[in-house]
């Protein structure tokens, strides 16, 4: 099967408060590149991201 070429680009940042503590956020798909026609990722094995752009935040911490 062929699937042709798509690039997403994704992007995370971090912030360390200190040894115990690390903030991150990010955003994939930072384009929202849609999936080829047809492919919406969505069937088992396909490669393409059907969800579009979305956001993330979270913490790490070291107990």
């Amino acid at each position: 099967m062929f699937f042709p070429d798509v690039l997403y680009h994704d992007v995370r940042i971090g912030f360390d408060v200190n040894t115990d503590f690390r903030f991150y956020a990010g955003i994939n798909n930072l384009l929202d590149t849609q999936p080829p026609l047809g492919l919406l990722g969505t069937a088992g094995g396909d490669p393409f991201d059907s969800f579009g752009r979305n956001f993330f935040f979270g913490l790490e911490a070291n107990f």
